[in-house]
């Protein structure tokens, strides 16, 4: 059965298997620059003025060479201007429209392979906010993992922590990798998968091998085998059962307390990846999410998002229709990520700890101090009131 032509879909199965709004025209350089007396808020909204009022705010490509799309909305009707740049915090901004209500949709130019756009409400704080995939062709699965809005109406910021695949990049995308910042990339993988097929070394990023799986993905260090699955059904009974040891595995627990511990006391950007970016990654991910505040729905989705860019990626498909269908049934179970796989780990952080603050300190060893320093870092805006 394993033919040469399926070589490759095998490999790549194996290694995860293992892992288990009205528009306007552009703003006029007189309305750009115009002060924001109107404004200003009334005696007692001082704490209104700080938060951030956007509940939503995305930037997507648009059709057409060099054409994005921002939109958003907010809690409530209020004009706002939109700004344009080539990089987070850039002071070089242009001026690029402005809407009013309390939904916004505006399209613009730009150059940049991932531009940044600051939303500046009439009452609140601005927000920033980018492309949260960077749609590279080697790594489709690499994505910010930022951008989310919190239950206490913060946001999660953009540009601080990255989650992706195996970095075996082109030298094309390598580029775009070093262009982010990034000053850390923590590696989930095992021994044998980091050893097999080494990250691409990237200038100024350090190196860090945080194996989450240990023995339990090393073959002849003393882990079980791979049991024989055959049908679709075990596959998934296999993946959402392989979700406990991401929660329960001592290996796993030292691996996501020094990765949380090193992303709250980063300098750059971090980014962490497994083979896929899926499943080690995944539940990185939706833990770090919840510590933030973001809803478990939200997170969620965020968690299967790796079935547009990993599972639906031109690579993936093609290694799948390589394969005999009966095959294929099985294999697509470890290949995508399902709600199931993220609610086994969820539940058993549930049963076990009580809560995802609780398990980050009482079963990944992170202090109050760590996870203070890693929302301070992480989060932008002030808590709404009441």
């Amino acid at each position: 059965m394993n033919t040469p032509l399926i070589q490759p879909a095998l490999k790549t199965a194996a290694a995860v298997l293992a892992s288990s709004a009205i528009l306007l025209g552009p703003v006029s350089p007189a309305l750009a620059s115009t002060s924001h007396t109107s404004d200003r808020p009334h005696a007692g909204h001082h704490h209104r003025q700080q938060v951030i009022p956007f509940t939503s705010a995305t930037v997507q490509k648009a059709r057409g060479a060099n054409r994005w799309t921002v939109s958003w909305s907010s809690e409530r009707t209020q004009l706002v201007r939109v700004y344009v740049g080539d990089e987070a915090g850039e002071e070089s901004r242009r001026a690029t429209g402005l809407t009013v209500g309390r939904h916004g949709t505006l399209t613009f130019t730009s150059r940049a392979d991932r531009p940044w756009v600051k939303l500046v409400p009439a009452y609140g704080q601005p927000l920033e906010v980018t492309a949260r995939v960077l749609g590279l062709e080697s790594a489709p699965n690499l994505r910010d993992a930022g951008g989310y809005r919190t239950t206490d109406g913060r946001w999660v910021k953009y540009g601080a922590v990255y989650r992706s695949p195996a970095l075996a990049l082109t030298d094309e995308d390598a580029a775009t990798v070093g262009g982010l910042g990034i000053s850390d990339d923590y590696d989930l993988r095992t021994t044998d998968e980091a050893a097999t097929e080494p990250d691409v070394q990237i200038p100024g990023m350090a190196y860090h091998h945080l194996d989450v799986l240990g023995s339990l993905g090393n073959p002849g260090t003393g882990g079980s085998q791979l049991p024989d699955i055959a049908t679709a059904q075990e596959a998934r009974t296999y993946m959402a059962q392989a979700e406990l040891a991401m929660v329960d595995s001592e290996s796993a627990k030292s691996a996501y307390h020094d990765l949380f511990t090193g992303l709250a006391n980063a300098e750059g950007a971090g980014l962490y990846h497994c083979t896929a970016g899926k499943d080690r990654t995944g539940w990185a991910n939706a833990v770090l999410l919840t510590l933030l505040g973001v809803d478990e729905a939200t997170v969620t989705e965020d968690y299967l998002l790796s079935n547009t860019y990993f599972f639906e990626s031109p690579a993936i498909q093609a290694q799948l229709a390589a394969m005999p269908a009966a095959q294929r049934e099985i294999y697509e179970p470890f290949m995508r990520v399902e709600e199931e796989y993220l609610r086994s780990g969820l539940d058993r952080v549930a049963e076990e700890y009580g809560s995802m603050e609780a398990y980050a300190v009482d079963g990944l060893g992170l202090s109050p101090r760590t996870l203070a320093k890693l929302r301070a870092r992480l989060l932008v805006g002030e808590p709404t009131r009441g």
